[in-house]
């Protein structure tokens, strides 16, 4: 169970990145985005450019900065993308980035974790419409946490503004691009099923899971929080826009 749970709140937390990208290209272009988020963006890529090494078949160059009106070509090309492809273009970028991720929250971020309470993110799928409401209570209650462990830091020094910029600019390339939004979710579910199998022979695979399970909420929470942000800032400008009108 903690294999397949623990893929669901990866594929959930794949999909809050593509809600806040989603909410950001109704405010600036993707081009622009890629270049805010450049760190992440160098590091999406280099995922995607070993995976096309591995298995080119026709799927054409990588575009470091992406093209503002590419979307729907992307989305007709990743139609024809062979599945062994498609979920190695959707896993080595999840890959790159989730590692860049670990080695902050290992090294330099440590501290942000420990203010985040892991039990918020339940191991075990609600039941009922009861502990469905509970988990949404308890992510509310993530983000607030999420938010105290940055204000704790200490904001008059470069190191914390580069730390954390550095985290949203990963947390936010864990959303997939068009060519490769399915290939993601495939690869997510081949790691569950993969993680049942292999647990069976390596004992302390859980261990390892249930070790990097903060950092995963502390991610989900960081990302729950620039959602909200995210819409704040998207309804007033909407808002600003509307009125000056």
């Amino acid at each position: 169970m903690i294999y397949f749970s623990a893929s669901m709140w990866l594929a959930a937390t794949v999909m809050l990145a593509w809600g806040v990208r989603a909410v950001w290209r109704g405010v600036v272009s993707p081009r622009t985005l890629n270049i805010a988020l450049s760190p992440g963006t160098l590091i999406a890529q280099l995922g995607m450019i070993v995976a096309l090494l591995m298995t080119e078949q026709g799927a054409g160059p990588v575009s470091f900065l992406g093209e503002d009106d590419a979307e729907k070509d992307e989305k007709e090309e990743a139609a024809r993308v062979p599945f062994l492809q498609a979920v190695l273009m959707g896993l080595l970028p999840l890959v790159t980035v989730g590692a860049a991720m670990a080695l902050i929250l290992v090294g330099p971020g440590a501290g942000l974790i420990e203010p985040v309470s892991a039990d918020h993110v339940s191991l075990s799928p609600p039941q009922d419409l009861s502990a469905f409401w509970t988990q949404i209570r308890h992510l509310v209650t993530l983000t607030e946490e999420t938010l105290n462990s940055l204000r704790v830091r200490d904001w008059g020094s470069w190191p914390t503004w580069m730390l954390t910029y550095l985290l949203v600019c990963l947390v936010m390339q864990l959303a997939p691009p068009a060519r490769s939004s399915y290939g993601r979710f495939y690869a997510i579910g081949l790691v569950g099923v993969a993680g049942a199998l292999i647990g069976t022979l390596v004992p302390g695979l859980p261990g390892l899971i249930l070790a990097a399970w903060p950092r995963l909420v502390f991610v989900c929470g960081l990302l729950l929080l620039i959602l909200t942000v995210s819409l704040f800032l998207r309804g007033g400008v909407a808002v600003v826009r509307d009125f000056l009108k």
